[in-house]
């Protein structure tokens, strides 16, 4: 199924353009937001362990989007990880 809509998605990906859309959907999006346009209509390069990649230049207005007020800490007592899957340090 997943294979499925991954092929649908990007065939209808393909069916508009870029430039003459008001709304864009990254397929890399794991919170499903449509974004308007502009979000990612250029791009600065940003240091990122060693390299330079690119972000867009309304970067803040895609955090924003998927969590609000990104720049402030919760409550301590709401700080607990919501990712499903489970990370390991090795020394």
């Amino acid at each position: 199924m997943e294979r499925f809509i991954k092929k649908k998605f990007l065939y209808n990906s393909k069916k508009y353009e870029f430039d003459n859309s008001v709304l864009v959907f990254p397929h890399c999006n794991a919170y499903y937001e449509m974004y308007n346009i502009s979000t990612f209509k250029g791009f600065e390069l940003s240091d990122f362990e060693g390299m330079k990649i690119r972000i867009p230049n309304n970067y803040q207005d895609c955090l924003t989007q998927c969590y609000g007020d990104y720049m402030t800490l919760p409550p301590k007592e709401q700080r607990v990880a919501t990712h499903q899957s489970v990370a390991y340090w090795k020394d």
